[in-house]
């Protein structure tokens, strides 16, 4: 997330990432970057410092006042060189500082290396370990967003609820290690046939919450009962036993 007063240089630092397929989004007015943070979730924040109304510095303190905002890092910019500037941005919360007319290749390479460390922590924080889908209250949380969008764009949503039929009958029987490869199973399959658009979480146990934006009720009925119907014709093997599972 880029957050610069200036549009010129809002694009260019925009045009510069974009062309080393870094997905970007500019802010211009710095009171309207929280909510952003929120909606575009971003790996890194791209911050000018001097700003009209609120400072990068401000800015980076009403940031790092929000628990859940606090791994996102911030990279300053700006033409003022002096070290008191500097100490402030790092008082403030900052992980960086650059100073314009900043190196194309020195913004590229700062931007990926805290966005890949970002990236790679939210997966640890943010997954379930089995599935690799996002875990109860990441799914919850993504949920919230996509309805809060969908509500702003007058778009369809939809949301399905999943939980696999006698579950605990299946760990009973044939012991938690086919149980586990049964919801591996399932979240492989999910993982093949939703969009990469679509939310997938792990609500719990042997339930899963997926998040479809964009789609009318009645198609994810459609999509959801056909996952439905090839999950049940999967054959699941224990020892010299076969057996189906539904949900």
């Amino acid at each position: 997330l880029i957050v610069d007063d200036d549009p010129s240089m809002g694009l260019y630092f925009s045009t510069v990432l974009e062309s080393a397929r870094i997905v970007t989004r500019y802010v211009q007015d710095p009171t309207v970057a929280l909510a952003a943070i929120r909606e575009f979730a971003p790996h890194t924040l791209l911050m000018d410092v001097h700003m009209p109304v609120c400072t990068g510095i401000e800015l980076a303190r009403v940031i790092r006042q929000h628990p859940a905002l606090a791994d996102i890092p911030i990279v300053f910019m700006t033409g003022d060189k002096s070290e008191a500037v500097r100490e402030m941005t790092l008082q403030a919360g900052g992980d960086d500082f650059l100073t314009k007319p900043v190196d194309r290749s020195l913004l590229v390479s700062s931007v990926l290396a805290r966005a890949r460390r970002t990236q790679a922590l939210r997966a640890l924080i943010t997954r379930d370990s089995m599935t690799g889908m996002l875990n109860h209250s990441n799914i919850l949380n993504a949920l919230d967003a996509e309805m809060a969008r969908a509500r702003r764009q007058n778009a369809p949503l939809a949301a399905a609820m999943i939980d696999i039929d006698t579950f605990k009958a299946i760990n009973d029987t044939y012991g938690h290690g086919v149980g586990d490869h049964v919801i591996e199973s399932l979240s492989s399959l999910l993982a093949r046939r939703l969009r990469r658009t679509d939310v997938l979480g792990r609500y719990g146990g042997e339930e899963f919450l997926l998040v479809l934006p964009g789609t009318p009720l009645a198609e994810a009925e459609k999509i959801m009962n056909s996952i439905r119907e090839d999950f049940g014709h999967l054959v699941f093997r224990a020892g010299d036993k076969e057996f189906r599972v539904t949900f």
